[in-house]
């Protein structure tokens, strides 16, 4: 149905800009990702690390894909900060703005019968209309998470780019009612389902519902919808209990198919509320927060850090008791949202709207897609309980500007997720009586 093919070895960097002529005579570096070129000069703090344009160069062999899964096919960058261009065989086909969210681009029409070259331009200049703009951590630059191809045997699918994500979104209540959003790459206004929900994750899991041929309708929202339910749903709850399940889904009717897709995500059963004077409730109890901020990077490795680095800090915040994680000031990594989901860390998850505001018009549209890819792509989540929006950005001054952005930011959040809180810090010099909070 599709195949998913990690493309992270055998790429070659050359840091600096140059031209298409120079490409071939140009000196490349091998480099295997997650990569970036300012771990070692970004790390001291000076702010005098290069920010400006480098390039990726990659050979895509024919034999990368798998046979008969040539009749769609994507590449999903997990990150490139801050702005990518992406080429193939000297043609541009993509491109994204912001340092932090996956990114999709449909290769099947581009590619030909034999190999094909692929470069990517990375770009983290200072001057860019793209969030962050000033800060107390480095932008680093570079493809700092990993890139795969996505392989699919026929054209009729579930589509795999929506906001960079696969599109599955899922809606729980604590009583085990879930309602299941999707989309098709095809735009279709209906399809038949086969929906399995599994308690727990990986090999372990346990089926404990099932249901054939779903009708899914377009919402209101553009969107397929369903709804289902879980009888006896355990709860996601907090450290103590953190019990997740397993929705998978079948493109296609019938019992044994045939299906033309898959796609699945891990999800949790939760509620939680926040009193003013009580503070945090999870699952109807109180549940007082104690917990860290997070940064995404490493000694020598900036923010090309690996799994192994994601575990050991996972290890270091739960040693020192903590039960909730602000993941500042950005998007990370999807697998430490997991990692969070699996020891039931409650998170503030954030976009890097921080210190200053840009009035450029362009630096709007980077916000609003920024906050779309946040919440879009880590819907599922159940440790995810805060949506920020902002970061102390008082610091740069206040504006009836920066006040209209906030309250559209707050409201995009509520539309594309009504579910959870919206947030921000706010700089110790902003007044109580600021519009900042109104």
């Amino acid at each position: 149905m599709r195949k998913k093919i990690d493309i992270n070895k055998e790429w070659q960097f050359h840091k600096g800009d140059i031209s298409f002529d120079e490409i071939a005579g140009c000196e490349w570096e091998d480099v295997t990702l997650p990569h970036t070129w300012n771990n070692l000069d970004g790390q001291d703090g000076g702010n005098d690390y290069y920010q400006g344009r480098a390039w990726y160069r990659k050979i895509l062999s024919k034999e990368l894909i798998p046979e008969g899964f040539d009749k769609d096919v994507l590449i999903r960058f997990g990150a490139a900060s801050k702005r990518a261009e992406i080429y193939l065989d000297g043609e541009l086909i993509g491109s994204h703005e912001g340092g932090f969210a996956a990114f999709t681009i449909r290769l099947t029409d581009k590619l030909g019968e034999g190999d094909a070259e692929l470069l990517v331009m990375a770009d983290n200049s200072k001057d860019l209309p793209i969030y962050p703009m000033q800060a107390d951590f480095t932008f680093f630059g570079g493809l700092y998470r990993g890139v795969s191809l996505m392989c699919f045997d026929c054209s009729d699918h579930f589509k795999a780019d929506e906001y960079g994500a696969d599109a599955i979104f899922i809606t729980s209540s604590p009583e085990g009612k879930v309602t299941l959003r999707t989309a098709l790459d095809s735009g279709e206004s209906k399809a038949l389902v086969n929906v399995r929900v599994y308690e727990g994750t990986g090999a372990d899991k346990k089926l404990v519902t099932k249901i054939n041929d779903l009708l899914m309708k377009k919402n209101a929202g553009g969107l397929l919808e369903g709804n289902i339910s879980v009888e006896n749903a355990k709860l996601w709850d907090g450290v103590a209990s953190p019990c997740l399940y397993t929705l998978e889904m079948d493109l296609g009717d019938g019992v044994e198919g045939p299906f033309s897709d898959r796609i699945s995500a891990t999800f949790g059963f939760r509620s939680f509320r926040v009193d003013i004077d009580e503070g945090f409730f999870l699952n109807g109890r109180s549940y007082p927060l104690h917990g860290v901020c997070r940064h995404q990077d490493r000694e020598d490795m900036g923010w090309a850090i690996t799994e192994k680095e994601h575990d050991e800090d996972m290890e270091l915040i739960k040693e020192i008791g903590a039960n909730t994680v602000r993941l500042a000031h950005y998007q990370q990594a999807p697998y430490f949202y997991d990692l969070c989901d699996k020891n039931g860390m409650v998170v503030w998850a954030e976009i890097p709207f921080i210190s200053v505001y840009d009035p450029r018009k362009e630096a709007d549209e980077n916000l609003i897609l920024q906050m779309k890819e946040l919440i879009m792509q880590n819907y599922n989540h159940p440790s995810i309980c805060f949506w920020g929006i902002a970061n102390e950005t008082g610091i740069g001054g206040e504006s009836p500007e920066q006040y209209r952005m906030l309250r559209e930011l707050n409201a995009l959040s509520k539309e594309l997720d009504p579910t959870r809180l919206t947030t921000m810090a706010s700089f110790g010099g902003t007044k109580p009586d600021s519009p900042h909070f109104h």
